[in-house]
């Protein structure tokens, strides 16, 4: 569960972005308007649980993953940052993007810097769990 988790959060997240840079670029056809304009996606939040998942597994690991090490603490707190991104910055701008879009005025200027601010907080949290899977991945 936590490797799925993981997997599907990630690429959720990284079709966001993908999506909040189209919108930055100045693209907005039809596809773009449809995701921004419904629901927010909820893959990315799969993330959450997926770390809970991965605390669960490695509390039950046998001592194959210990608690007290460093590695343990950096994956989480990465972890936790990218949940910040994500919540704090990308997820408001995707619904900025989506109440701009919805409008119907098309792809603003507005709707770019909205967008251009989620590709920030949504890549820099790409970047956050990509390093921290690397981390458990590789287990240094």
């Amino acid at each position: 569960m936590h490797v799925v988790g993981v997997v599907v959060g990630a690429l959720g997240l990284a079709v966001t972005v993908g999506y909040l840079t189209a919108v930055g670029a100045g693209g907005g056809g039809g596809g773009v308007r449809r995701f921004f304009t419904g629901r927010p996606g909820q893959a990315p939040r799969l993330l959450y649980p997926a770390a809970a998942f991965g605390l669960v597994a490695a509390l039950a690991s046998s001592d194959r993953v210990r608690l007290q090490w460093a590695w343990v603490w950096v994956a989480g707190v990465l972890w936790f940052l990218a949940a910040v991104c994500i919540e704090a910055g990308m997820r408001p701008a995707e619904r900025r993007v989506g109440g701009l879009l919805a409008s119907g005025d098309g792809v603003t200027a507005g709707a770019r810097a909205a967008a251009r601010a989620g590709l920030v907080a949504g890549g820099a949290a790409l970047a956050l769990v990509l390093a921290a899977s690397a981390l458990m991945v590789v287990q240094p």
